[in-house]
């Protein structure tokens, strides 16, 4: 937002864009001077009180937009999958975490009796709750969670019990100080099916797919369990 040259006609064509793609997010960032880069010199500098006004502008029409979009999924029964670390909150709230298709933020309640999944499995929940930043799937009373178990989660498994000579971590609680580098790595970052399905072969010997749809059948092929 601001790069030099942009006019107030560009910005507003930004806005009319945003409000009809209606994104169910954006990374937007302001533009500022670089020492050294083309862009520091060129001509049209956007004033620097003039940038930070646009950009709160569509912050703000983004952020409505988000949470409109989240709204609408209230009720619907969506697919996750398992992420480790993206849930800051999850030890306190007794919540797990995953991505959904779209790669929508869920934080999931783990209904009591239930077994717990792995990273890299999928879970079907049910869309209960609905803040803008986030989504929320709070179990209903006596549903055990629906859980298919992956290739991606027997990999996990291996990883741990290979390294650190510990039981899956359905049976014991998972230490991301012990694990390897390769999955210390993998809990910092977003939970992909590309990445989980790399780090599947890795550990299986298999090809995983090029097609990395959440939905396509050769990544279900790929992620599922022989």
């Amino acid at each position: 937002m601001g790069f030099p040259g942009e006019t107030d006609e560009d910005f507003e064509e930004t806005m009319r864009v945003v409000e009809q793609a209606r994104f169910a997010s954006a990374f937007t960032f302001q533009y500022s001077i670089r020492e050294g880069t083309p862009a520091a010199t060129m001509a049209d500098q956007v004033p620097k009180a003039v940038v930070p006004e646009r950009y709160n502008r569509l912050i703000a029409l983004q952020e409505r937009i988000s949470l409109e979009e989240n709204q609408a999924q209230v009720g619907r029964e969506v697919e996750l999958l398992v992420s480790m670390g993206e849930g800051k909150k999850d030890a306190a709230t007794h919540r797990l975490t995953g991505r959904a298709e779209d790669n929508r933020l869920v934080h999931f309640e783990l209904p009591e009796g239930s077994e717990r999944p792995r990273p890299g499995d999928v879970v079907t929940v049910t869309i209960t709750h609905a803040p803008p930043f986030h989504l929320l799937a709070d179990a209903s009373t006596g549903a055990r969670l629906r859980i298919r178990r992956t290739r991606a989660g027997d990999a996990w498994d291996r990883s741990l019990a290979e390294s650190c000579a510990i039981p899956p971590t359905s049976e014991a609680t998972f230490n991301p100080a012990l694990a390897p580098l390769s999955v210390r790595t993998l809990s910092h970052r977003s939970a992909s099916w590309r990445s989980l399905a790399s780090w599947a072969s890795l550990s299986t010997g298999t090809s995983p797919a090029a097609d990395t749809r959440f939905g396509s059948s050769k990544m279900a092929d790929t992620l599922r369990r022989p």
